[in-house]
């Protein structure tokens, strides 16, 4: 028997403000070393695959390539194409439908969406990442992972207040193993730490920017916000709450 999935996982169209306010940037670390592969390609075309509002997408656009978002989300989409950047475009599609010709891009890039897009569709989307992907074409995961117990914490305080389980999407969760079994090779992984900064106000918008505020009870969500409040507020040091994470970056060459 299939389970049904439920419609609030990486559902993000109702939580497109607080997303576009609270989420931060990846460190120009990780930039700088996700250009690395961009560089020896001249005019490099690049996919965002699961975009949003196109955080990433502007971070890696510049002159020397085209980068194309792709989100499934229109509301997102509106955001990202509100925003000006270089050599960017943004087009309505998602993992399993990618609206392209066959070989098109250089670089394929799934940034913080991968995990949403096997668990909704795993099997159509690395058809579809393959299709679209040129000859020796590269393929990016980068997902952050929080390392401290504060985001459990706040988790576990959402899943008190939620009408239903919260999902373990990134329960056992390999991207580089995911790759390896669909074809890619020369798999790359590379970690890196930072820590992301919010004032209370912030944070609270960042915990209002996840999928699983979805799940938060109507008549619950105020006294919810309550009780994440005084743990941020508890956990802060110097009128800040930290972050602290690991940055992990995956690259895989379709053979």
């Amino acid at each position: 028997m299939t389970t049904k999935k439920s419609s609030k996982g990486g559902n993000f169209s109702h939580l497109t403000k607080n997303y576009q306010e609270a989420r931060r940037e990846y460190p120009q670390a990780v930039i700088e070393y996700c250009q690395t592969f961009f560089k020896p390609l001249k005019k490099a075309v690049v996919l965002d695959l699961g975009c949003g509002t196109g955080i990433f997408t502007r971070q890696i656009a510049s002159s020397d390539s085209f980068t194309v978002g792709c989100d499934n989300d229109l509301k997102m989409l509106e955001v990202a194409m509100a925003i000006p950047s270089v050599n960017t475009s943004y087009v309505l599609g998602s993992g399993g439908n990618i609206p392209f010709s066959d070989n098109y891009f250089d670089i394929v890039a799934a940034f913080g969406s991968f995990h949403w897009i096997v668990w909704h569709e795993k099997e159509a989307a690395i058809k579809e990442i393959w299709r679209v992907l040129k000859s020796k074409g590269l393929f990016l995961v980068v997902n952050k992972t929080d390392i401290s117990s504060l985001a459990s914490d706040v988790k576990r305080v959402i899943a008190r207040n939620s009408s239903e389980p919260l999902l373990e999407v990134r329960k056992e969760y390999y991207p580089e193993k995911i790759l390896e079994s669909s074809g890619f090779a020369n798999i790359k992984v590379k970690q890196f730490e930072t820590v992301e900064k919010f004032s209370i106000d912030e944070a609270l918008k960042q915990v209002q920017s996840m999928s699983s505020w979805n799940f938060v009870k109507e008549d619950k969500r105020e006294a919810t916000l309550d009780e994440v409040e005084l743990l941020l507020k508890n956990r802060m040091m110097n009128n800040i709450v930290e972050r602290k994470l690991n940055v992990i970056v995956v690259g895989a060459w379709k053979t």
